[in-house]
């Protein structure tokens, strides 16, 4: 890998990336491949969403706390602006999470402002047409696991 950096379980690095159970998130790879490409040292640590850690409660804290704790209605002002809509595409996937897990990342009582920021911006009338319904997110959530289980029977 490019400048001497990656990925060490329990590294004690700065940075620190959480990633969900299975391996496969574009998102991830990019950030990975980013810090990879920097030479930057960083713990990749796997997270049970099912049984949210410290860390994971502390940065959602944070995210409550640093960026939305100043009044402001969206991340970028009272209009959506980038880090809204980048935030806002994984809304249903959250709530597909809580439907079919039990597991509420978007805590009213733990992170009142993100929780009232995901209503908002889920009511958006720029949003809201192009929102999947839970169930659908669901059902194809539940075909990749099928697909998924499957190839790993083949692979063991």
């Amino acid at each position: 890998m490019a400048g001497g950096g990656g990925a060490e379980e329990g590294c004690g690095s700065e940075l620190t990336l959480l990633a969900a159970r299975r391996q496969v998130s574009p998102y991830v790879m990019r950030v990975r491949v980013a810090l990879n490409l920097k030479g930057l040292r960083y713990a990749y640590v796997l997270e049970d969403l099912s049984a949210k850690s410290a860390l994971l409660l502390e940065l959602l804290g944070r995210l409550e706390r640093d960026v939305l704790g100043d009044g402001r209605r969206f991340f970028s002002g009272d209009a959506i602006g980038y880090l809204d809509v980048v935030l806002g595409s994984f809304l249903s996937w959250l709530e597909a999470l809580r439907a079919v897990a039990g597991v509420a990342l978007l805590d009213a009582a733990r992170t009142p402002r993100l929780a009232a920021w995901a209503e908002r911006f889920g009511a958006s009338e720029a949003v809201r047409p192009v929102t999947p319904e839970v169930g659908w997110v669901v059902a194809y959530a539940d075909m990749l696991r099928e697909r998924w289980d499957a190839e790993e029977g083949i692979t063991k």
